[in-house]
């Protein structure tokens, strides 16, 4: 566990499943703009709390925040899918996938610093690069990702017909 000036930040567990998907559905209703955000399914989860790494934020006893970094494998999870990448190219790739942060406890760079954590958490597991997907008219997340060093490699039209792009960091 990593003590940070807001909160703590922790890889997850199949402890913290319940908790998870509670705090997505609570960012998911709170949205105005409900495309900007495709939410992780209970089996996507599941998945990637066994095999990935996983990380959130515990504040005041209660998660703040919840993220996940599919590790680098073959998988349609892999964005690098999108990008038409070979197995050998999937095996070097990370994605950093889901994002969220609880409505009270937003504007504490909770999402930049995951961003962070799971780049660094990429790195390790051998990674070479990094993608991502965001809704271009998420101008928080885009600016997050822009500022972690992640830039544009392509629009695409994904997630049951949402324009995303896929954003890409050489590790």
């Amino acid at each position: 566990m990593a003590n940070e000036e807001y909160g703590i930040i922790r890889e997850a567990t199949m402890d913290d499943l319940e908790e998870a998907l509670a705090l997505q559905d609570s960012v998911y209703q709170a949205l105005e703009n409900k495309n900007v955000f495709a939410p992780t399914t209970r089996e996507e989860l599941i998945e990637s709390l066994k095999e990935d790494r996983c990380f959130c934020v515990i504040k005041d006893g209660e998660m703040a925040a919840f993220s996940i970094l599919v590790s680098p494998r073959i998988s349609d999870r892999n964005f690098g899918t999108y990008l038409g990448y070979d197995d050998e190219k999937l095996l070097k790739t990370a994605s950093v996938d889901t994002c969220y942060v609880s409505p009270k406890h937003r504007g504490k760079k909770l999402q930049q610093k995951l961003i962070l954590k799971r780049l660094e958490a990429a790195r390790e597991e051998g990674a070479t690069e990094a993608l991502t997907t965001v809704d271009p008219t998420n101008s928080y997340s885009f600016n997050n990702l822009k500022s972690c060093g992640m830039e544009v490699a392509k629009e695409v039209v994904i997630y049951g017909g949402l324009n995303r792009y896929i954003m890409r960091v050489e590790l």
